[in-house]
């Protein structure tokens, strides 16, 4: 092989050398930034070092090669050639290596503001949760309360039915004693107050007998009435003679007429039956 060829076979491998330092360096570089930037400055520091010692073993050979001094040149036009495409793409190169770093900066300042935000976004989500857990509490609170106020309204509710049945009782017997009163023709007071007259309000009762006439519920009509000076609300006692002779108890005088009067159970330990005695005193032995 002629010292052209080898001249020519050794720039092709420098620029071949050049083109995978170069290609290299690109790869790399948009794999790491910093360390594509080291890998191309190396690889050109490499380039230049063979370039310096290709430029010397070419000079030293130009005395050689004098003969071949066109086709020198024509090989210079086209190392000059390359050299430019190289030097375009190692613009290139580090015109992507200034993009890269741009974009690194920006990524940069976007993960602080990120940061940031997000410590930002921690606080917002602990002012949440304290929120949160002042509203669970008085939820809580609420709840009680509600299961409370349930339970008043059940309480009022067991009043008011309570109540409800009181005052229908009230009625039926109400009704019960207009019916009686009908039946028996009797005068109620002109003014209802005087059905509830204290016992303090008059004298007690007179020292008087008499006995159960009839029975009707629990309304009973007794031989004594207002000649006998019987007044509403007397309390009488009530007691049994003859073979199963017993004090049954106290009876209330409801309503009076002449000689007779109706009167209710106040308390008794048995039914009161027709013929039994009233009196204001216990006066079975005098009978």
């Amino acid at each position: 092989m002629t010292t052209l060829g080898k001249i020519l076979v050794v720039l092709n491998l420098v620029f071949a050398v050049l083109f995978l330092g170069f290609a290299g360096a690109t790869y790399n570089a948009r794999l790491d930034l910093v360390k594509k930037t080291q890998d191309a400055e190396k690889r050109l520091a490499d380039a230049t070092k063979q370039k310096t010692i290709a430029d010397t073993e070419w000079n030293e050979s130009r005395a050689k090669a004098a003969k071949a001094s066109t086709e020198v040149d024509d090989l210079k036009r086209e190392v000059d050639k390359e050299k430019k495409a190289k030097l375009a793409t190692i613009e290139s190169l580090n015109k992507q290596i200034d993009d890269l770093k741009l974009q690194a900066d920006q990524v940069g300042q976007k993960i602080v503001q990120t940061a940031q935000e997000a410590t930002m976004r921690t606080k917002e989500v602990d002012q949440l949760k304290g929120i949160r857990n002042d509203l669970i509490t008085k939820n809580t609170q609420l709840v009680s309360e509600t299961s409370q106020l349930r339970d008043e309204i059940a309480g009022l509710k067991n009043e008011k039915e309570t109540l409800i049945d009181r005052n229908r009782n009230l009625a039926e017997e109400n009704r019960a004693v207009k019916a009686y009163v009908t039946r028996r023709g009797i005068n109620l007071p002109s003014d209802p107050k005087d059905l509830h007259t204290g016992e303090a309000d008059f004298p007690p009762p007179p020292d008087v007998e008499g006995i159960v006439r009839k029975v009707d519920g629990k309304y009973v009509e007794i031989t004594l009435g207002e000649n006998d000076g019987l007044k509403a609300n007397h309390t009488l006692k009530i007691w049994r003679t003859g073979a199963d002779a017993k004090y049954l108890g106290e009876v209330k005088v409801f309503t009076t007429q002449p000689k007779t009067a109706v009167v209710t159970a106040v308390s008794v330990s048995a039914p009161i039956k027709e013929g039994d005695v009233v009196g204001a005193n216990l006066l079975a032995n005098k009978r």
